[in-house]
């Protein structure tokens, strides 16, 4: 049949737009973000289609190996002059807008989760000493997520990053949590930010990880100011979500940071999959 062709992309996007309503919803299963550099293409048809695209191109290589008819091949063609165009839109594109400097600050610290929870004073000292030895004057500096694996609201811990914000004359964005519940260890992933006029903003994830029963989802969106920009602040687990992004972008958002946690691998098969 000659719309047989299509049907592989076909099942595929439908079993990844019904997964897309799963609790574990995210861009894990859309082969579309292994393949970034599409724009305009990208813009256009978003990554469902970019997925679309690259199932029904190996379909044709398939149909064409088995038909040996070269109608299979010029179509194949076609579309691959189409996504080489787009390649090179992307990387000879001139961005615009106005620059900015963003510092990201990661200690060599391999250490574990609980490890960082109750070393905090010295953590502070590896990010302090990092931080003042920046020499070309960012706008914004970015710490991990889970930077401090404890509360830092109000301790001398988040004294010394706003005394770092006004003297760096930049905004800090870190990563720490909030308990919930410290008896039973439950707690909110939490990104704080600090600004050089000694004022500070807090986001507490609304999208952890499915199924993490520690970790407690926050309620708002969460924004971060530097150089007069609106910054979308995500973390983790939350870049995978293209909705809360979305939103972010509809509510003044120039672009996001995503935290990540700065966890370390050991032996463990975590290295490997890296």
């Amino acid at each position: 049949h000659p719309l047989a062709i299509v049907v592989p992309p076909i099942i595929w996007s439908t079993l990844q737009f019904l997964y897309h309503f799963s609790i574990i919803n995210s861009f894990w299963a859309n082969v579309g973000i292994y393949a970034p550099m599409l724009a305009p293409l990208t813009w256009l048809i978003k990554g469902y289609g970019v997925a679309f695209l690259i199932l029904l191109s190996n379909s044709l290589v398939l149909f064409y190996l088995i038909k040996k008819k070269k109608k299979y091949l010029f179509t194949w063609g076609i579309l691959g002059i189409v996504v080489l165009s787009c390649f090179a839109f992307s990387n000879f594109a001139q961005p615009k807008g106005e620059a900015l400097r963003i510092a990201i600050v990661q200690p060599n610290i391999e250490e574990s989760f609980e490890w960082r929870g109750n070393h905090s004073d010295e953590l502070i000292s590896h990010y302090e000493s990092q931080i003042r030895s920046i020499t070309q004057k960012p706008s914004l500096i970015v710490l991990p997520e889970y930077a401090f694996a404890t509360n830092i609201q109000n301790t001398a811990i988040e004294s010394q990053l706003v005394a770092l914000s006004k003297d760096m004359n930049a905004t800090i964005v870190v990563g720490s949590i909030e308990w919930a519940d410290e008896k039973n260890k439950t707690f909110f992933d939490v990104v704080y930010s600090y600004y050089p006029n000694a004022s500070k903003a807090s986001y507490h994830a609304i999208k952890p990880l499915p199924f993490d029963t520690l970790v407690k989802q926050g309620l708002a969106l969460g924004f971060a100011k530097s150089s007069d920009k609106t910054i979308g602040l995500l973390a983790c687990y939350e870049e995978t979500q293209g909705e809360l992004t979305r939103k972010l972008s509809e509510n003044g958002a120039s672009f996001f940071i995503s935290l990540a946690n700065n966890q370390r691998f050991g032996d463990s098969k975590g290295l490997e999959l890296v």
